[in-house]
């Protein structure tokens, strides 16, 4: 496996019964702690080559995948939509003596072991920075979710491979669990959520879940989310984009260390394409410009150009979504 996990750990994880990542020592506020290769990222549709790169995988990285979490939701979606191609692999790579009868002995044994490979890829897999292509990092997916997640990541597509970047959004203790997000936007209710992750196979039963269910069966209203105090050493910019590049709360996007580079950060394990340099940029539902350079291509203009010149002020430019 290429890549790195820092000032954390893989070991069980009491609550859920399976794997999480746990804080070996303190970890500061925007510290990277894990760095890899995807060990499989393909087109998601494509089914033959999903088939190819598992099993030209080396043992050792095999044998880590398959031990990794596949939701029921998805086995029965993989197995209803992709049963007759794994069928078709088998026969065609069994006439030309390419199937380990060891491994599969029959057609059946390799349709039930595939069906569960491509389920835990899809249960894993985190959208790459190139349209259509998803990875599964093996590091990265022994984090387990919280709607109050302590990480955030990015991704990058160079020279052929996937690549991901996991770093804290604030100050972590040591022993803590380190929790990503599997879902966004994490401004809806705890019904709405927990809708979205019976995709992944689980009830959350996060602090954020418990409390608002809590709430919630005392007849209280839903609690905003107070907005946090502005850190003068906060990540830089925030901009909110949908995938035709129009502002939106449904995806986020923010640069990492270098306010010059657009970089994704993926929410709920999706994506799109990486923002021009905007200079420095908050807010979630509105951007705001503040006295920053803003370049004649970025996607502020040309949202700027598309609705006429209209929605700008002078000073601290802004326009709403």
């Amino acid at each position: 496996m290429s890549g790195y996990l820092k000032y954390a750990e893989v070991r069980p994880d009491p609550e859920s019964g399976g794997m999480g990542v746990f804080a070996t020592e303190f970890i500061p506020y925007r510290k990277i702690i894990c760095d890899e290769s995807a060990a499989i990222a393909v087109t998601h549709v494509d089914i033959y080559g999903f088939i190819n790169a598992y099993l030209a995988l080396p043992e050792e990285t095999r044998a880590e995948f398959d031990k990794l979490w596949c939701s029921p939701q998805k086995l029965a979606h993989v197995s209803a939509t992709y049963g007759k191609d794994l069928t078709h692999y088998y026969a065609n790579a069994a006439s030309m003596g390419l199937i380990k009868e060891d491994k599969y002995p029959n057609r059946d044994v390799f349709v039930i072991r595939l069906s569960q490979t491509r389920a835990i890829f899809e249960t894993n897999a985190a959208e790459a920075n190139k349209p259509g292509v998803s990875g599964v990092y093996l590091r990265y997916s022994r984090i387990n979710h919280s709607c109050e997640p302590n990480v955030a990541w990015a991704t990058y597509y160079e020279f052929g491979r996937a690549r991901i970047q996991v770093y804290t959004n604030r100050a972590i203790q040591p022993g803590e669990q380190i929790y990503d997000s599997y879902i966004a936007p994490l401004t809806e209710d705890w019904t709405r959520r927990q809708a979205k992750l019976r995709n992944w196979g689980f009830d959350c039963r996060c602090t954020r879940c418990v409390r608002e269910m809590a709430e919630a069966e005392a007849g209280k209203p839903p609690q905003a989310q107070p907005e946090k105090e502005k850190d003068p050493n906060a990540l830089p910019p925030i901009a909110e984009v949908d995938e035709d590049n129009h502002y939106s709360s449904s995806l986020q996007m923010r640069t990492l260390n270098n306010p010059n580079i657009g970089l994704p950060v993926m929410v709920g394990r999706e994506t799109v394409e990486p923002l021009e340099p905007l200079g420095p940029l908050i807010r979630t539902s509105s951007v705001s410009i503040n006295e920053a350079p803003v370049q004649p291509r970025t996607i502020a203009l040309r949202e700027w150009r598309r609705r006429g010149g209209k929605g700008f002020a002078t000073g601290n430019a802004k326009f709403t979504g």
